[in-house]
């Protein structure tokens, strides 16, 4: 589900090159470990909050897509904090981490009550593959 978060790591756990990318709109590699969108891409979108989710540390990512929704993802981690650690990505207590983070930058931006209508109704995945 990693949908760029891993591209400024020093990790070589990356997809933001050719051949990644070449099915996603545009044509270019975003980090997504994949040809095309991925699974929280399609999600995403059945649930009508865009065609795309950005990721956590996307350069490009505008104030208004925090209320969208975002990944935190980052490809290579697993449950075990070690595996994160010996491949330089971020390990899945630091991902929690920075969605508390991301909570925090909702309630100072647009207030506690918006912040808890976004909480009260996000759907959260917790995938290992």
């Amino acid at each position: 589900m990693d949908t760029g978060n891993n591209n400024n790591l020093p990790t070589l756990l990356k997809s933001n090159f050719p051949p990644y990318g070449k099915d996603f709109p545009g044509g270019f590699a975003t980090g997504r470990f994949s040809d095309g969108r991925v699974p929280s891409d399609l999600i995403a979108e059945k649930l009508g909050l865009g065609k795309t989710l950005p990721a956590y540390f996307s350069p490009n990512m505008k104030p208004k897509d925090l209320l969208k929704g975002i990944t935190f993802a980052s490809g290579g981690t697993g449950y075990d904090p070690l595996t994160a650690k010996i491949m330089s990505v971020i390990s899945l207590s630091d991902q929690l981490k920075y969605f508390k983070e991301y909570m925090s930058t909702i309630k100072q931006r647009y207030g506690k009550s918006r912040a808890r209508y976004i909480l009260d109704r996000s759907v959260f995945l917790v995938l290992n593959s």
